[in-house]
């Protein structure tokens, strides 16, 4: 078999498939499927999807084995028969529990705002939250919350609020560890769209290509305008 010189890796919600009101409701369309599945197939190529969504979820979006997957921001990676899960998280599973019970007391005076339990993680979504003073009042009080708990970090989004175990992992140490263990020596090419693809496109800054997708500051080498462009991105790479 030849050895990987490719390890290409995607965000999943606003870069492989649209934003939606509610994750569940998001889909992927079934040409970008095909395409991920086709460059998948490759021999010399690895092809991972790495989200802020629980690892079973991530896997049920996408519909393909061939991949690796990297769930609530690389706390959860799989490939093939291959599984980890960061060691701190057991220490961290009361305090995030906690921090839970009280987000979902917060979300009963923010309305439109609710908790997405992702078990190593949790989200706050306030997309649909209309009063800009509420959701101030609702992050205030999330942020008091978490230094309670104790051991956790809240992480801004696109309109949600993740919060995480506090430990020195990211999606840039998460994408570092599957190239050393999967594609060592290989070219890294990463497209995302969220605050928190930007830990990998720092990471791998000058040591291959990084792609942000849609507006935005960004430390990102380049610019796409969203799915669709990573679409046309997918077919671009399946003829290199």
């Amino acid at each position: 078999m030849a050895e990987p010189r490719l390890l290409v890796a995607f965000d999943f919600d606003g870069t492989l498939a649209p934003i939606v009101r509610r994750p569940e409701a998001a889909r992927l369309a079934a040409a970008t499927r095909a395409a991920l599945g086709a460059l998948a197939a490759r021999a010399d190529v690895r092809v991972a999807v790495v989200s802020g969504r629980a690892l079973g979820d991530l896997r049920a979006k996408v519909g393909l084995e061939r991949l690796t997957y990297a769930g609530n921001h690389g706390l959860e990676l799989s490939a093939g028969t291959w599984h980890w899960t960061h060691p701190g998280l057991r220490a961290r599973r009361r305090p995030l529990r906690r921090a839970a019970e009280a987000a979902q007391a917060l979300c009963l005076l923010a309305p439109g705002a609710w908790v997405e339990d992702k078990g190593a993680t949790f989200s706050v979504h306030v997309r649909a939250v209309k009063d800009l003073r509420v959701e101030a009042r609702l992050r205030s009080g999330l942020a008091a919350a978490v230094r309670r708990a104790g051991g956790l970090a809240v992480r801004p989004g696109k309109r949600v609020y993740e919060v995480r175990p506090w430990l020195a992992w990211d999606k840039g140490r998460a994408v570092e560890l599957l190239r050393r263990r999967l594609a060592p020596g290989a070219a890294c090419v990463y497209v995302g769209d969220d605050a928190t693809d930007e830990d990998v496109f720092r990471r791998f800054q000058g040591r291959g290509l990084t792609v942000k997708v849609g507006p935005g500051r960004t430390v990102a080498a380049c610019r796409v305008a969203g799915p669709a462009a990573v679409r046309r991105l997918l077919g671009r790479l399946l003829l290199a």
